[in-house]
């Protein structure tokens, strides 16, 4: 479904049934496609869909802990446009007991996200844990068995839901301001189109197909990734090896006044002296950049438009930034970094999300506090070092080193000592980065040809629901 969106447009509130006003909800486009959607036959608002007291929101929970001493904590974070990934899932120390009763899952609940990015939505199975806690910002939908004399495929709900017929429709109660946000009543009211149980299911059973499809094109496109990383480790003969060690002891007059006990793991001395017998030996980050720390406060100027850069646009492991945004300062509650074009900004926050870029291709910008800025000092490749960052030789020296329970973080003075193996010629850092970009961009087509097939997929099923549904069908 596509249609225009108008900048201006007169609307009359007393001709609707509700006394909405907010800006979204009676633009002609959203009217429009509700229109058109009441007009297919079989419409069902999703409030007649759901059994009584179906919707329910999670908690918010701040105690994180470690995975052996809680339940895992399920957030908008871990929501992908596929589904949801448990590999970092935070844990924390409530349990389903020490809640509502009613928040506990069931297959066949859907999972929606109402706060952040609206609209992604998940059918609960088996892969989920039955101790999972679900965050305040994702609204658990548990739908009836039958609407009439027609059974309900939650899988089914969940694929319309990711269509545009239900896309828009998140759009349209969107009521956030900064923050895009919606209610438990708002989501009552969207128009879900329930065809007969088999064309449901023959929906469902097209888009796990297109679903296996794009997974493996994105699972090959991962895998360049890793073999660009283990390429790039090659090159440097830099051999990562993994330490086991369940008990270790450290004497006390080697602490040098440091008292995690993560800094003295035997993986981090044996990474080190990996790094130490490079083939080009291993300097400090410190030795290699040097920090900058300008900062802007962008609600004293309201209306001044900034390109804005958030933790949440830099994609993991790539380099990559997925979205820009243009904000007004009024927007922007918090102090910002000032990024310059062609610096390098890394992730100090949750680094093993592995996040770092350079401003390449943007004006200047501002975004999040939790970014190092950095130049690069004379004789240094800040491609070079983009790439190795990304690597798991990175990766794995900040694994010991955080600080910080609910938001570990590195340190400024751990950030600048983490060892970096890297050539004395400029010119050996350029061709070294240039064969990863080339592994890079192999990557990001392999991807790109995913995206393609799936939104193709996604218009095709759009295509099923509205024949299954069509009056006289």
């Amino acid at each position: 479904m596509t249609l225009d969106a108008s900048n201006y447009y007169i609307s009359y509130p007393a001709e609707k049934e509700d006394e909405r006003l907010d800006f979204n909800y009676n633009h002609p486009i959203y009217r429009e496609m509700e229109s058109r959607i009441r007009q297919l036959g079989s419409c069902y608002e999703l409030n007649e869909i759901i059994r009584a007291a179906g919707l329910t929101n999670g908690v918010e929970i701040r105690n994180f802990v470690e995975k052996e001493e809680g339940n895992p904590y399920l957030r908008v974070s871990d929501f992908r446009d596929v589904g949801v990934s448990l590999e970092n899932v935070a844990y924390v120390s409530a349990s389903i007991d020490d809640l509502a009763k009613d928040i506990g899952l069931e297959n066949g609940d859907l999972l929606v996200t109402r706060s952040g990015t609206l609209g992604l939505v998940v059918t609960v199975d088996d892969i989920f844990p039955k101790s999972l806690i679900i965050s305040s910002d994702i609204i658990r939908v548990r739908l009836k068995s039958r609407i009439g004399s027609v059974r309900i495929v939650p899988k089914y709900v969940e694929v319309y839901l990711r269509t545009s017929l239900g896309q828009y429709q998140f759009r349209r109660i969107d009521h956030g301001s900064s923050i895009p946000k919606i209610n438990q009543p708002s989501l009552s009211s969207i128009s879900v189109l329930i065809p007969t149980a088999d064309k449901q299911q023959r929906i469902v059973n097209a888009f796990n197909s297109a679903l296996k499809q794009y997974c493996n094109r994105l699972h090959t496109s991962r895998e360049l990734i890793a073999h660009a990383f283990e390429k790039l480790l090659d090159e440097l003969g830099v051999e990562l090896v993994d330490e086991k060690a369940d008990y270790y002891y450290s004497w006390f007059d080697e602490l040098n006044d440091r008292l995690s006990y993560g800094t003295y793991h035997p993986s981090v001395e044996q990474l080190r002296t990996s790094l130490d017998n490079s083939k080009h030996g291993s300097r400090t980050l410190g030795q290699l950049i040097e920090l900058r720390y300008d900062t802007i406060e962008p609600t004293k100027q309201p209306e001044e438009e900034y390109l804005y850069i958030g933790l949440e646009d830099i994609e993991r492991n790539t380099g990559s930034l997925s979205n820009v945004r243009r904000m007004r300062g009024q927007d922007i509650s918090s102090k910002s970094n000032v990024f310059r074009k062609g610096q390098l900004m890394f992730a100090g926050l949750r680094p093993y999300l592995n996040k770092c870029f350079i401003l390449e291709h943007h004006d200047d910008a501002i975004g999040s506090a939790e970014l190092f800025v950095c130049d690069p000092k004379e004789g240094v490749s800040l491609k070079y070092l983009k790439w190795f960052l990304l690597s798991d030789a990175t990766l794995r020296q900040t694994e010991w080193i955080l600080s910080g329970a609910s938001y570990p973080r590195l340190d400024e003075s751990d950030f600048l000592n983490l060892k970096v193996v890297i050539p004395e010629e400029y010119e050996e850092q350029v061709r070294i980065s240039k064969a990863v970009d080339v592994e890079m961009r192999n990557a990001e087509t392999e991807k790109q040809e995913a995206e393609k097939k799936w939104e193709a997929a996604m218009n095709s099923l759009e295509g099923m629901i509205r024949d299954a549904v069509r009056r006289g069908r």
